[in-house]
């Protein structure tokens, strides 16, 4: 009781505060993408791309070799004598245990090909596109600055490679020209620059990996779903539980795809004379900055551009222009946003972030048989290159004395956006290394989000369920996150109704 004889009322315990976290956007690593149109010629060829990345990377993968195969008894592999390293691929003795080392590179029948592409004026109807360029005929070689030998045998036919990769092969020249491998090494994990300290607890700091949020999209469904993750990021959704949840999520990562696609303006009226320019709706940009302004008020924002976003189809794509952001422009200023090149690094309390907007893993895909995703954003780890098929099939600048996609180093998080599922996985290095690797799916196809502990590494999913999705409301008012499949708001989502997206 007060002193006017009233009972005394309770006060609600404020709101939890943000957490704060160091941020550096690592020049010394991220510079590397960024490229002066100034002084970058296009007249160069890309054959000085795949020189410069086998000399990176051949004298590493030689060493590696030689300690992996060079104590190996001779006897242990059915031979009389040990095995011989030979530094020119076309100086392999016949008959004779060897080891080589070189730039895979893939003959394959499906690969698209200039001269179709030209000849397609004259088809009935074009080819539709694959989703692989993989087939039993493709052959496998091994390539250096002297020439390339054709790898055969059930060994190399297992192994999951893509051209472009720089690895060491022990094996026998059998028949004239094929290399019968019995062996492979890779460049292997770079090393760490720093070593991530587990501390379980549930105050560590939290980043937020978002990808494909398309703003300006016209789906119903789309903006509903981003309104729940504005509310879920802000703290003004759910109870306490989540509002301590959002409390700690420090900076959020939007890798890719941060527009819709282009958008006609059908309205024109068409010109009495002269040519028609197209013209295109503002609202992609004009959402997206929409977005920015109102989500930087609470948390720090990384945007990177992404394959459908309107930036240069030459990797590594360049920022977006500040310009186009009105709105957010003193965002821009004050830090609170910034815009990055893709891929990119920059660090979060000393953990260090390698973000791709997914087009380096999508290439590499179409080269392999297996369908696992996950896989092949690990092994770019092992092979110290997140986008080996470029040049081929994958553009980009035409580099004459520098490979940036090499790996000088492992990050403690990998992230590639705008991926079929969610998936990721805490991976070991042989030197005391460890990487989180996360495939974020575009945002409008699965609605999902990924929080990763900045202390443990530990990584979960979000995702946001409409009521809609849930039961059949045509205009649906709320929605739920979802966190690990465990329900925030058991008496609104009985179990039975929760449905995968």
């Amino acid at each position: 009781m007060n002193t006017d004889g009233w009972p005394d009322l309770e006060v609600e315990d404020k709101a939890p505060t943000r957490l704060t976290s160091k941020y550096d956007n690592l020049d010394q690593l991220s510079s590397a993408f960024n490229v002066k149109h100034t002084t970058q010629s296009y007249q160069a060829q890309f054959a000085s791309l795949y020189y410069l990345r086998l000399a990176k990377l051949k004298k590493l993968t030689q060493n590696r070799s030689i300690n992996k195969w060079n104590e190996i008894p001779a006897r242990d592999l059915g031979q009389s004598q040990k095995p011989k390293f030979h530094s020119r691929v076309l100086d392999v003795e016949q008959n004779k245990l060897s080891y080589l080392v070189g730039t895979i590179y893939m003959d394959m029948k499906l690969k698209p090909n200039v001269l179709d592409d030209l000849a397609r004026n004259h088809w009935v109807a074009a080819p539709q596109p694959t989703e692989k360029m993989y087939s039993d005929n493709d052959e496998l070689c091994l390539e250096d600055e002297s020439g390339r030998i054709k790898l055969v045998g059930p060994i190399i036919a297992r192994t999951q490679l893509v051209t472009g990769i720089i690895i060491g092969v022990l094996g026998i020249e059998k028949d004239p020209g094929e290399f019968t491998v019995l062996d492979v090494c890779y460049p292997g994990i770079p090393p760490q620059a720093t070593n991530i300290t587990s501390m379980d607890s549930d105050k560590s700091p939290l980043v937020a990996v978002v990808s494909g949020l398309r703003l300006g999209s016209q789906g119903a469904n789309d903006a509903l779903t981003r309104r729940m993750l504005i509310d879920f990021i802000t703290g003004q959704q759910g109870g306490s539980t989540d509002q301590s949840l959002s409390s700690r999520i420090t900076r959020l990562v939007i890798a890719g795809n941060c527009m819709s696609p282009p958008i006609a303006d059908e309205d024109k009226k068409p010109k009495r004379f002269g040519k028609d320019r197209a013209t295109y709706s503002s609202l992609p940009s004009t959402d997206f900055d929409r977005f920015l302004v109102e989500l930087s008020n609470y948390v720090d924002i990384d945007i990177l551009p992404g394959p459908d976003d309107p930036a240069g189809t030459l990797l590594p794509q360049q920022p977006f222009p500040k310009a186009m952001f009105k709105g957010a422009h003193d965002n821009f200023e004050q830090g609170s946003v910034v815009c990055h090149t893709n891929p990119t690094w920059f660090s979060i309390d000393e953990t260090r972030i390698l973000v791709s907007g997914g087009q380096t893993l999508d290439d590499s895909f179409k080269y392999v048989k297996s369908h696992d995703r996950l896989g092949l954003a690990v092994d770019s780890l092992k092979w110290r290159h997140i986008a080996p098929t470029a040049p081929d099939t994958l553009w980009c600048y035409p580099f004459t004395d520098k490979d940036p996609f090499i790996l000088s180093e492992c990050p403690h998080i990998f992230i590639n956006g705008n991926q079929k599922e969610f998936e990721t996985e805490l991976i070991d290095g042989p030197e005391g290394q460890q990487a989180r690797v996360v495939n974020i799916p575009q945002f409008t196809d699965k609605s999902v989000i990924a929080l990763v502990n900045l202390d443990t590494l530990d990584c979960e999913p979000v995702t946001f369920i409409p009521d809609a999705a849930l039961d059949g409301e045509e205009e649906p008012l709320n929605g739920v996150a979802k966190k690990e499949g465990k329900e925030e708001e058991e008496d609104l989502i009985p179990n039975d109704d929760i449905g995968e997206l």
